[in-house]
């Protein structure tokens, strides 16, 4: 998760793109692991206290996500919730 102002950089460089190959390789190698598909990017700036850490806010943001688009719909192997 990047501050928008740091993923405003990295899109303009070409990072992103690059980086966006780079998973999709994976992806194609290693079909069985389960993937984020819809990664949460980056959050406004107000979110984060430095350009590494998300402060209190971000903190509840990220844990929202995750606990409703990426833990929600998983399965276990074993074929149950």
């Amino acid at each position: 998760m990047l501050p928008e102002q740091l993923h405003g950089i990295l899109e303009t460089t070409g990072f992103n793109g690059s980086y966006r190959a780079f998973y999709a390789s994976l992806q194609r190698r290693y079909p069985q692991a389960a993937c984020v598909n819809e990664p949460l990017l980056y959050l406004p700036n107000k979110y984060f206290g430095d350009m590494s850490h998300v402060n209190h806010d971000g903190v509840q943001v990220y844990t929202e996500y995750f606990k409703n688009r990426v833990f929600l719909p998983c399965v276990s192997r074993l074929g149950r919730r």
